[in-house]
C-alpha cells in the first residue's frame, strides 16, 4: 500500500519538473480501502482516506482482488469511475487447492501412568 503512495507522490514530483513520468500507464492494486484498518485512529483512517483517494484519481485503472472490495472502494471514494475498477481476484487466494501433506509416522506410545 505504501508503496502505491510513494510512487504517486514520485509521478506528482515528476510532473511539476516537466513531466518526465506522464507516460507512464498507472495501475494501482487494492486489497482492501486504507482507510477501513481496523487498528488506526479515525485521524488516520481520514489521512490514508485523503491520501489513497488522491493515488486512484490519478491511475488510468484499479484492480480490486474482490468484488467486495470494488463496492468498498467506490464507496470510500465516489468521485472514483466505476469503469475504472476491474476485479482481479488472487487465484491462488480463492481456486487453488492445497497440496496434500506428506503421510506423517504414526508412534504409538503406552499411556502414561502418573
Amino acid at each position: 500500500g505504501l508503496a502505491v503512495l510513494q510512487l504517486a507522490a514520485a509521478v506528482e514530483e515528476a510532473e511539476m519538473e516537466g513531466g518526465r513520468l506522464a507516460w507512464l500507464t498507472l495501475v494501482a492494486m487494492e486489497h482492501y480501502p486504507f482507510s477501513l484498518e481496523v487498528d488506526a485512529t479515525d485521524e488516520t483512517r481520514a489521512l490514508c482516506r485523503a491520501q489513497e483517494a488522491a493515488v486512484l484519481l490519478r491511475c488510468d485503472g484499479v484492480a480490486a482482488a474482490s468484488g467486495v472490495t470494488r463496492d468498498a472502494l467506490l464507496s470510500e471514494h465516489p468521485t472514483l469511475a466505476p469503469d475504472l475498477v476491474s476485479i482481479v481476484r488472487p487465484p491462488h487466494r480463492f481456486e487453488a487447492v492445497a497440496a496434500p501433506l506428506p503421510p506423517r509416522p504414526v508412534q504409538l506410545r503406552p499411556p502414561r501412568r502418573d
